[in-house]
Order: C-alpha cells, then sequence, then structure tokens
C-alpha cells in the first residue's frame, strides 16, 4: 500500500471539507441529517469524494 504523501490533509470532512463533493456534485456541507431524511437532492449522492477539479 502506498504512503499517504500529505498526512497533514486528513481527515479531508475535518480539515479541507470545500474539496469534498458527491458523485453528484453535492458539497459535503450541505449533506445534512434532516437533507438525507428528507431526501432533499441527494439521489445518488450516498458516497463523497475529493473534488478533482
Amino acid at each position: 500500500m502506498k504512503e499517504n504523501p500529505h498526512p497533514q490533509n486528513y481527515p479531508l470532512a475535518e480539515k479541507q471539507p470545500e474539496h469534498l463533493r458527491t458523485p453528484s456534485g453535492l458539497p459535503l456541507q450541505e449533506i445534512t441529517l434532516k437533507a438525507a431524511l428528507n431526501c432533499r437532492g441527494l439521489g445518488d449522492s450516498s458516497q463523497v469524494g475529493r473534488d478533482r477539479r
């Protein structure tokens, strides 16, 4: 397994949340329990990953 070159950046959700988006483009900050319970705009956004733009 390859060593992470920038361990100071992790966990991303705490240290760089502005870079995280769901596959549908929803920013991490917009994913809330209330939104999830109401299924508001989450669609296939149950996975979150680093924004590659």
